[in-house]
């Protein structure tokens, strides 16, 4: 089979010209292998279909054995629908994703469904079901209402807190696992570098690959406690580095590629993971020039089998994704990524090409063109792994239980206590944050979306609030003059103005208003939402909070985002660098105000200038402590913010604090002073 070259190489020349942008180099890519020339050294052998467990799995003939290989998305959001059942019917699918479903219940049935097709119950052979609760979060107005609004995964990183990430996975997986969902499909640990080619999202962990491989170890571990497998996506990363003009390309130098882009995903192998997505990315090898990373054997068995050590499974693709339809034939694609180690075949729809798939490998198998020993291998590392884990031994889902998760939404605070740590200051000059109920008031609060939501909490602590909303920018996307018009008439004597802004509406009208506040003589607050690639531009205003949530998603992230407007966001110690040296009976200053930050989000991306990934800025603390305590180490405390101590004996004492925020949240730190 050859590649069809024409329209490969138009790929090929977008994605030089992009590498030959990032990093200065347009040459020595490669060329574009043919690999009909290639022999493949993936998997192959004499592996019988009768030696793959279960006994009854002899039975499948070819065409059937094949399409256990495929992991496809079904269209139906509330039963498979009619094309859907084409393939479930004809060839059972050995993996299916659920990416929407109108509520818990509905799920559960959906789940229930799948499982009574004839192949599990005839020959004992489950599927892997898999979800991304992302999908289920923030998809249309009818979903959002059944399950609960989740922080993004750049909140996540923005918060860095392993035990709140922990926390909220843990409730996400027990949610999957009560509809029945066997596999949570994603988030992607692929490294955000989007700030520099326009291209980042809310949907990636940020650009440090250390915070990135220590929340995918939370999620985990998280993911693990409650049974449910994980595939985590965009193994080898690279999925931020397009443009509009091509496709995504791993540009990261090999040297570094340990240290950098599979850093998370060698995190997730070590911690246990047993099913990795390879994505669409191109990547530049030595044997096979600039090819998607899903149809690569360097990729699949270089780096991830030989380095990293992975011996799970490989889901490869989309096999139908738009990298792959622009250059060659899906059916191509799938003998490729399986000739180069893929165990399983993504693919985004259930219709025609999954069958023409499965059957143009089937013909290919007969002719003596495709080792059959590919997919048999494949496959009996499938059935193991869905043995191991007792996929067939798994009760059916109860619709009931399932009905209790639309009850728990109300009551379940995670997500809001994670968006209070990932909010982030990153600019306050004049200290207008956090607000006074003298100094600040009359306090106006203006935006396309969120004004109500945060007018009402700011409305509790402090008099005097106005707003007025956006409301054609929110249609239409931009900020019309005349509507600037209206909102400075409504906003005369307005001593704080707090603006909500999003990506959704245009650059010029924010910085417009941002203006005409400042020429007004008011103070201007900036709540940005969503991915703070603006943020250069919009540090024109006095202070800038950032907030990484889908726009669409707003309520639980502007009670947080009030809590730090207030002065009332959590609290962090910061670690001690060295020990502190004093002397006998030396009276010491223990001040909290010295030790410890608030907000406590830091910006996970690097944007520009002193906009780095880990960039932050806080306030004075005060208002959100709500208890202190010194533990000096010597039988003597303090409930003191600030205190005076002294050390009546030489030694090593461990001085322990412990404050308390107005949430009741308690964080402890330690510090040592050396005594002579």
């Amino acid at each position: 089979m050859d590649w069809n070259r024409v329209g490969w190489i138009g790929l090929v020349l977008v994605a030089s010209c992009f590498l030959s942008d990032a990093s200065g180099q347009g040459q020595g890519l490669g060329e574009v292998v043919d690999r009909q020339d290639t022999p493949a050294q993936a998997v192959t052998g004499d592996v019988d279909p009768a030696a793959v467990s279960p006994t009854g799995l002899a039975a499948l003939d070819l065409n059937q054995r094949i399409a256990q290989l495929m992991f496809i998305t079904l269209e139906g959001k509330l039963a498979p629908s009619r094309k859907d059942m084409t393939v479930l019917s004809s060839y059972p699918p050995g993996g299916v994703i659920i990416l929407g479903t109108s509520q818990p219940s509905v799920g559960a049935k959906y789940v229930s469904d799948l499982r009574a097709l004839a192949i599990e119950r005839s020959i004992g052979l489950p599927m892997f079901i898999a979800t991304d609760s992302y999908a289920l979060s923030h998809g249309d107005r009818a979903r959002t209402k059944a399950f609960a609004e989740l922080p993004s995964m750049l909140s996540m990183a923005a918060a860095n807190n392993p035990a709140l990430t922990r926390a909220l996975a843990s409730e996400i997986a027990r949610e999957m696992t009560t509809m029945g969902f066997n596999l949570h499909i994603g988030p992607s640990l692929a490294l955000d570098s989007g700030a520099l080619n326009g291209a980042g999202s809310i949907h990636q962990f940020g650009s440090d690959p250390e915070i990135t491989a220590s929340t995918s170890g939370s999620l985990f571990s998280a993911f693990e406690e409650n049974d449910l497998l994980w595939a985590p996506m965009g193994f080898p990363g690279g999925e931020a580095r397009r443009t509009t003009r091509g496709p995504a390309i791993l540009i990261t130098s090999a040297k570094h590629l340990a240290t950098q882009d599979l850093l998370p995903y060698a995190r997730a192998i070590e911690a246990g993971a047993q099913i990795i997505h390879v994505g669409n990315t191109l990547v530049t090898t030595e044997r096979e020039g600039i090819i998607p990373a899903c149809l690569s054997e360097t990729v699949m068995q270089d780096w991830l089998r030989d380095d990293l050590g992975f011996k799970g499974i490989i889901l490869a693709g989309p096999m139908d994704g738009d990298v792959i339809r622009a250059s060659m034939d899906t059916t191509d694609a799938a003998h490729y990524a399986l000739m180069a180690g893929a165990d399983m075949l993504l693919w985004r729809d259930s219709g025609a090409s999954v069958l023409k798939a499965v059957q143009g490998l089937s013909i290919s198998i007969q002719k003596k063109d495709f080792d059959e020993g590919i997919v048999n291998a494949a496959l009996k590392r499938q059935v193991t792994l869905k043995e191991e884990r007792g996929l067939l031994a798994k009760a059916l889902p109860d619709e009931k239980e399932a009905r209790k998760i639309e009850r728990k939404i109300a009551k379940f605070e995670e997500p809001y206590l994670l968006e209070r740590h990932s909010i982030t200051l990153v600019q306050n000059r004049g200290n207008v944050l956090p607000l006074d109920e003298e100094l600040s008031m009359p306090l106006g609060v203006t935006g396309a979306i969120g004004v109500d939501e945060l007018e009402k909490v700011l409305s509790e602590h402090i008099k005097l609030v106005g707003s007025y909303k956006l409301n054609n920018a929110k249609r239409i996307g931009r900020i019309q003059d005349f509507e600037i018009s209206r909102l400075l008439k409504n906003a005369m004597g307005t001593q704080t103005a707090v603006c909500i802004f999003t990506g959704g509406e245009d650059l010029r009208g924010q910085l417009q208003i941002i203006r005409a506040f400042k020429q007004l003589g008011s103070r201007v607050v900036v709540v940005y939402v969503g991915y703070p690639d603006r943020v250069v531009e919009l540090s024109e205003a006095d202070a800038l909070v950032l907030a990484y949530s889908n726009p669409a998603s707003v309520s639980k992230v502007m009670n947080a985002v009030a809590d730090v407007l207030l002065g009332s966001g959590p609290i962090e110690i910061l670690p001690a660098k060295s020990d502190l040296k004093r002397t006998v009976n030396e009276e010491i200053p223990f001040d909290v105000a010295e030790v410890v930050r608030s907000p406590v989000g830091r910006l996970p991306v690097t944007i520009e200038g002193k906009f780095v990934a880990g960039y932050s800025v806080s306030y004075a603390p005060q208002l959100a402590l709500k208890k202190v305590l010194w533990d000096f180490g010597d039988g003597k405390h303090s409930n003191e913010s600030r205190g005076i101590h002294a050390f009546r004996e030489p030694g090593r004492y461990t001085v322990q604090l412990t404050v308390t925020d107005n949430m009741g949240s308690e964080t402890s730190g330690e510090f040592h002073v050396s005594i002579e």
